[in-house]
């Protein structure tokens, strides 16, 4: 059961990814969510979370807020989590990226910078580091 005002996750999709170069987790938006915001299925992510100290994070100081949807990146739409990762790691640090996204029914334009500080090491699920997140220094 989902408390008033969530924003439903279909987690059967895919689990929540963790977006560093942001600070959130993102997962897929359930088709519940597309219909009661208006939204076409599969166009937006859905904000589950916030990595580390969610108030020192890029997307934190933005105002993105848990149970945002996240519809599109500097104009192109996000349709997965996946795609999401993949659009943001071509970015480097100090860049501006806009973000057109859904917070209680209400559109909103956000302008997020990274920043270094949340380029951390990772490591993958076998305990080693991950030398390509290390290379890309979004």
């Amino acid at each position: 059961m989902k408390a008033s005002g969530e924003t439903p996750v279909d987690r059967r999709l895919s689990p929540p990814i963790p977006m560093r170069a942001l600070g959130i987790f993102a997962g897929e938006m359930s088709r519940e969510a597309a219909e009661l915001h208006g939204l076409e299925e599969g166009k937006g992510i859905v904000v589950t979370g916030m990595l580390g100290s969610h108030l020192k994070s890029p997307a934190a100081k933005a105002g993105v807020k848990v149970g945002d949807i996240i519809c599109e990146i500097n104009g192109i739409p996000v349709t997965s989590p996946g795609a999401m990762k993949r659009y943001l790691s071509s970015y480097t640090i100090d860049v501006p990226i806009g973000i057109l996204l859904r917070h209680k029914d209400i559109w909103r334009f956000l302008t997020v910078r990274l920043n270094r500080s949340t380029f951390t090491r990772r490591r993958s699920f076998s305990g080693l580091c991950d030398p390509v997140f290390q290379s890309r220094r979004l």
